[in-house]
């Protein structure tokens, strides 16, 4: 079965709305906690007769599962990273490109992180996924394989069994629900600025149309000259939407009515004039934006303060 079909599969259980672009692989990802189990100590036999006591055999010593790194002291198993890796590289195979294996272990590592963060977010904040939860999404995820037969070949052929890959949507639901939380979290009004600009490929330009405002020119009639469809209108933003941040931070920085300097960024130079600013509801587009970075941020610093080992050669 194609990978793409079975990647579609786990991907449609997301509610994701364009939050993240972490690596779009074939599964999320496996981690099994706590599979090195104990065995209980052999009980002395007690006899009628007190005799020397004799030595009673330990039991085995349980061999470990081999792991590819830990988070927060929780192992994520070798086989899953195997896994991972050949699927991605699968992937990146299908697409046409081919990566290093420094990178694709990099990038792989990396999913598993966040993924296993995200997950234990979820656990924080009171979320286990429930054996009927995952049942349905397991029968969903069998339904659009074509049937169980095809998910198990699938899973075959990629080094899962069906403990493992229930798992692995188990501790993926996980981390959609903490994704989600997150982004619901992020306020539907912020501090905004209404702004418009004018964007110039040289700087000669620039100086010309910033005199000609200094001298009591409109920044409209300028602006539709630079820009005849727009007029430079940037709308309504926040903080963090804009992709050139020295353009952002600077209308941020000014008062309704004010005109900036000359900002040069990768796309030119910029003379940006404020409208309005305050408290407006996000648009569709900027909330989504504020979302994806409040998830990059989240994980960010939960990375930054986890302990995260790499147990790979």
């Amino acid at each position: 079965m194609p990978w793409q079909a079975i990647g579609g599969i786990i991907m449609a259980m997301y509610t994701r709305r364009n939050l993240d672009k972490f690596i779009l692989i074939v599964i999320a990802f496996i981690a099994i906690w706590g599979l090195n189990g104990c065995n209980s100590a052999a009980t002395p036999k007690v006899t009628e007769t007190p005799a020397e006591p004799t030595a009673t055999a330990a039991p085995p010593t349980p061999t470990p599962i081999p792991a590819a790194l830990t988070v927060n002291g929780k192992p994520v198993l070798q086989m899953v990273y195997d896994a991972w890796l050949a699927s991605y590289e699968a992937a990146q195979e299908a697409a046409g490109n081919k990566a290093t294996d420094g990178e694709a272990q990099e990038a792989v590592l990396d999913e598993m992180i966040y993924q296993t963060l995200l997950a234990q977010g979820a656990a924080e904040n009171g979320y286990t996924v429930s054996e009927d939860e995952l049942d349905g999404r397991l029968a969903q995820a069998a339904e659009n394989a074509g049937g169980e037969a095809a998910l198990a070949t699938w899973q075959e052929a990629n080094g899962f069994d069906a403990e493992s890959f229930r798992e692995s949507l188990r501790l993926a639901m996980a981390a959609a629900w903490q994704r989600d939380w997150i982004a619901e979290n992020v306020p539907q009004e912020v501090e905004q600025v209404k702004a418009r600009q004018l964007l110039l490929l040289d700087e000669d330009t620039a100086n010309l149309y910033l005199s000609q405002l200094e001298s009591g020119a409109e920044f409209a009639t300028i602006a539709k000259i630079v820009d005849p469809t727009l007029g430079g209108d940037l709308n309504w933003f926040p903080r963090g939407y804009l992709t050139q941040l020295s353009v952002e931070k600077a209308a941020f920085a000014l008062e309704p009515g004010e005109i900036s300097e000359i900002i040069e960024s990768d796309l030119g130079y910029h003379i940006v004039q404020v409208l309005d600013r305050g408290i407006h509801p996000l648009t569709p587009e900027a909330r989504n934006t504020l979302q994806h970075l409040a998830v990059e941020d989240w994980l960010a610093a939960q990375r930054e303060q986890s302990e995260i080992e790499i147990l790979l050669p």
